[in-house]
């Protein structure tokens, strides 16, 4: 097959440009590939990612997440609909969760809703921690705010009135007491960190990772779109460097 130097000189441009704009999409192909075919080796399936961006990148929790709802020097943490009482998960919720608060005498966490209140008595024995008892009470208004007064009692605040609670019975609040209010506050990261890998593991896999940089999902299907191009410009880059090697050798006969 004969063809004009013009044409040679335009398909050669052709390759060298398409090889260079695709080089690094190759070059991600090649390398993700490689680790693919040998997880094992490469640690791919034992090794997490828990970076904050990668954690909001596939829809985790991050440290920012994990609120601390503790008025004492027990842990209590609120992870999306789901209350911990030192590390261990007490109950998940379909209600918002407004507050909660461990009374030291009667060994209750009590959890606030927006609807109802929930006491759960809990047994402490051999560093295990039991929900012995659950009971449930309902509100007849919203409830807003949860504190407690200088005393000890604990409050709440609804869309009407202040009550106290009293043997796990509401009083209205007669007296306007003072009252200090709960603040959610974000976890030390390091207490974070933990109450995540109980709540969601340690991470994002690697592997799966990898196997969506391969793929292009990572990134939405631009980057998809991408690497299909790439993917044809290295069939395009091998049929041209072949036909340029046959016309080489033609041309030295």
């Amino acid at each position: 097959m004969i063809i004009s130097a013009k044409t040679k000189t335009f398909l050669r441009l052709f390759h060298k440009y398409i090889g260079f704009i695709f080089s690094i999409f190759i070059f991600l192909l090649t390398v993700t590939g490689i680790l693919l075919l040998y997880p094992k080796f490469f640690g791919l399936n034992n090794t997490f990612i828990s970076s904050s961006y990668i954690l909001k990148k596939y829809n985790m929790l991050n440290t920012n997440d994990v609120i601390n709802l503790s008025n004492n020097n027990k842990e209590i943490i609120l992870l999306e609909n789901s209350i911990y009482f030192e590390k261990v998960l007490i109950d998940n919720f379909s209600e918002e969760i407004i507050s909660a608060s461990y009374q030291n005498k009667t060994n209750n966490l009590i959890v606030f809703l927006e609807n109802k209140i929930i006491f759960y008595r809990l047994g402490l024995q051999n560093s295990e921690i039991d929900i012995l008892d659950i009971t449930e009470m309902s509100l007849n208004h919203k409830l807003i705010r949860v504190g407690k007064s200088l005393s000890n009692k604990i409050f709440i605040g609804t869309d009407s009135d202040h009550y106290y609670i009293k043997d796990q019975k509401l009083f209205k609040d007669k007296e306007e007491t003072k009252i200090d209010w709960f603040n959610r506050t974000n976890t030390d990261k390091n207490i974070a960190k933990s109450y995540l890998e109980i709540h969601q593991g340690k991470g994002v896999p690697l592997h799966r990772i990898v196997t969506e940089l391969h793929n292009g999902k990572i990134l939405g299907s631009f980057l998809s779109y991408i690497l299909l191009l790439s993917s044809l410009s290295l069939i395009f880059l091998i049929i041209s460097s072949f036909f340029f090697g046959i016309n080489i050798k033609k041309a030295d006969k």
